[in-house]
């Protein structure tokens, strides 16, 4: 049997060349294709549902149906309480229109997916009695958003709605992806609107850019859709776990 091999750049130039926000690794050499034989016989390929279930960021097929989205805004609580403009209702209508807005970032997933995804704020009963709007959860942190970073405030956050919830962020809450509000970034790398973990469960944003349909929409983007390509133009760079990079 044999198999073509195609080239990371050849790959690359096939799906646009777009700049996937990985800085500091150089593109690999151009190359010609190549083919590789394998041994005469079947091929058995194994599928193992507890791995799946495990997880699910490896699956391929993650860009149709219902995805949960829960949005966690963020407080301060020795910081003078500092929280994101605007509450948690304002923000489920920003995030799901649940009051009637139409430019949303469930408008936009939906629409550019011809119906194929929509981002939900249902988790059920049980989970949706505990939070403070729909698809939105309050949480306060213990530390001061003036003295750590973002990177390091959103883990507390996630703790803290953890406790709320009585259940384990993400999956065990029922959840897709969880944005992460906070007032601003003070400490360490800042000057940016919004970052996600490419493959990852986690974007943050910071000021008002969470109520940016655009903004929250290419960040959940990068949380999903990125990630098979990125695998593709970097095949010859160490392998890389869903999120090790982080794109903003």
């Amino acid at each position: 049997m044999e198999v073509d091999m195609f080239d990371a750049v050849e790959e690359d130039d096939e799906l646009g060349g777009d700049d996937v926000g990985v800085s500091g690794w150089d593109t690999p050499p151009q190359s010609r294709s190549k083919s590789a034989k394998l041994p005469p016989g079947p091929i058995h390929l194994s599928s193992n549902s507890r791995r799946l279930v495990e997880h699910p960021q490896r699956r391929l097929n993650r860009l149709k149906g219902v995805k949960k989205l829960l949005v966690i805004r963020m407080t301060d609580k020795t910081g003078g309480g500092l929280e994101p403009p605007g509450d948690a209702d304002y923000y489920s209508n920003k995030f799901f229109g649940t009051s009637g807005d139409t430019e949303t970032p469930k408008a936009q997933i939906y629409g550019c997916s011809n119906g194929a995804m929509e981002l939900s704020p249902d988790f059920g009963s049980d989970l949706n009695d505990k939070m403070t709007a729909d698809g939105v959860l309050d949480v306060t942190i213990k530390s001061s958003l003036k003295k750590i970073s973002t990177e390091d405030a959103w883990p507390l956050a996630q703790k803290e709605a953890e406790d709320i919830l009585g259940c384990k962020l993400p999956y065990g809450c029922g959840a897709d992806h969880v944005a992460f509000l906070m007032e601003d970034c003070h400490k360490g790398g800042c000057g940016w609107a919004a970052y996600a973990y490419i493959d990852w469960w986690p974007s943050v944003f910071v000021k008002d850019y969470g109520t940016h349909p655009a903004v929250v929409t290419h960040e959940l983007g990068i949380t999903t859709i990125k990630f098979a390509s990125i695998q593709q133009r970097i095949s010859r760079l160490p392998t890389l776990e869903p999120g090790m990079m982080k794109s903003t």
